[in-house]
């Protein structure tokens, strides 16, 4: 992967391929994949919350990246006091805007009767970026995140439960460890 650019133009996956489109870079294959299925934003004011509600998630994202890739899990208690732990969130610990309180109360705040992060209706392309990202850290915190973050862990199985998730999910495609190096 890391040395066929023609394939992986970033070195890294995700690797995306639809028909004539082969993409790389995961949130422009969330885009796509969004503007295809009618997952995108409705509208300017709808387009530039998802906009920032996705790059929040890409922020949780670098630092999940450097817990399991740089620390190998090494530093989990201080990740989770840093980027997960309720009282952490406000009291003015260095986070570099990274922490899945910020979140929670983003989804709370923008979440619609339907329990959606921006439709009131569908799911859009920000819930399955909140699903992924939680879905990460649930594998390594479990228990501890739902305590922390009861919100983001219920919208979680809210989306584990759309048809098309359910069915991967269950299926052998679903791997048991996301990483390449076997960690989280």
């Amino acid at each position: 992967m890391k040395t066929n650019l023609d394939l992986y133009p970033f070195a890294q996956a995700p690797r995306f391929v639809d028909g004539e489109v082969d993409m790389c870079q995961s949130n422009a294959i969330l885009r796509f994949i969004g503007n295809k299925y009618n997952m995108g934003a409705n509208g300017l004011a709808e387009g530039a919350l998802m906009d920032m509600m996705l790059d929040g998630v890409e922020g949780m994202r670098g630092k999940y990246i450097a817990l399991i890739y740089q620390d190998k899990l090494e530093g989990k208690d201080a990740y989770f006091q840093t980027h997960i732990c309720s009282t952490t969130a406000t009291n003015g610990l260095k986070n570099g805007g990274a922490h899945v309180i910020y979140l929670e109360k983003l989804l709370s705040r923008n979440e619609s009767t339907s329990g959606w992060a921006l439709s009131a209706v569908d799911p859009s392309i920000v819930d399955a970026a909140l699903f992924d990202i939680t879905d990460l850290h649930l594998r390594i915190f479990g228990e501890q995140l739902a305590a922390a973050a009861p919100g983001l862990v219920a919208h979680h199985a809210k989306f584990a439960e759309v048809a098309g998730v359910k069915k991967y999910l269950a299926s052998s495609r679903r791997l048991p460890a996301v990483n390449n190096n076997g960690l989280g």
